[in-house]
């Protein structure tokens, strides 16, 4: 990415490989890729990816989509991907750890449409950097890296989208910096939520959480909507701040 260190990138990109490979070894890997009451039932996960994916997809066409690629970063353990497939043309799902890969490609063998490949932690490295998609998605994975990858990741996805494409990514959001919150009531719900599922954790889940970098840097609304267009230029770039730690993000490519 121009104007960071190579070096410094790579360092972060072995911290983050590290970590989410520990963290997909771990028995309590559901919980650190999306922690939220019911993490260990199958159904409950399988509903929040049903919520999650609706939210993220509400406002575009369900015949369009089934033509589409789509392509997530982060893909994690193939929690989305199984709810996302049946709806598009073809599923793609990258990711930094190799152990998250080998979980998804095991959870989701069924899916005739999808794969899943290793990722360099900071884009799409060639051949797949060649390829166009529709959509990408960036769900629940920038919120768990520092500035310097987002940006490194945004620019990436943002290549990568055919004319007329979407990138939609979640930030994570600055509680000091309040501006745009959609509503208060779903505030309360997300810091109520999240205190419950901290008080809940268990001293070894706790140990991947503090003894390793786990969340990442935080935005502020008119702070994302600066750093989005700076690292997508020339998209249209709309945001959706639900919450106090929450930020969705839009950015359309010009057809």
């Amino acid at each position: 990415m121009p104007g960071e260190p190579a070096d410094e990138l790579r360092a972060w990109v072995r911290v983050l490989k590290h970590g989410w490979g520990l963290r997909a070894s771990s028995p309590y890997c559901d919980y650190y890729v999306a922690p939220h009451p019911g993490w260990q039932d199958p159904d409950r996960r399988r509903a929040q990816a049903e919520l999650e994916i609706g939210h993220l997809l509400s406002d575009l066409d369900p015949g369009a989509l089934r033509d589409w690629r789509v392509l997530e970063l982060g893909c994690g353990v193939g929690r989305l991907a199984r709810v996302l497939a049946p709806r598009v043309r073809s599923y793609t799902g990258v990711d930094v750890a190799p152990e998250m890969i080998a979980l998804a490609q095991s959870r989701c063998a069924d899916l005739g449409n999808a794969r899943f490949l290793p990722s360099n932690g900071l884009g799409l490295s060639p051949p797949l950097s060649a390829e166009r998609f529709e959509l990408v998605l960036a769900f629940n994975v920038l919120i768990h890296c520092p500035r310097p990858v987002i940006a490194s990741l945004v620019s990436s996805a943002y290549k990568a989208l055919a004319p007329g494409g979407i990138l939609r990514v979640h930030l994570l959001g600055d509680p000091r910096d309040m501006d745009g919150i959609a509503s208060a009531e779903a505030a309360g719900r997300e810091v109520a939520e999240a205190r419950a599922m901290e008080a809940a954790a268990t001293a070894e889940q706790l140990e991947l959480l503090q003894g390793l970098y786990y969340m990442g840097d935080a935005f502020g609304l008119e702070d994302a909507r600066a750093w989005l267009e700076r690292w997508s230029p020339g998209g249209e770039v709309t945001l959706y701040r639900p919450s106090p730690l929450v930020l969705f993000g839009s950015v359309r490519k010009a057809p």
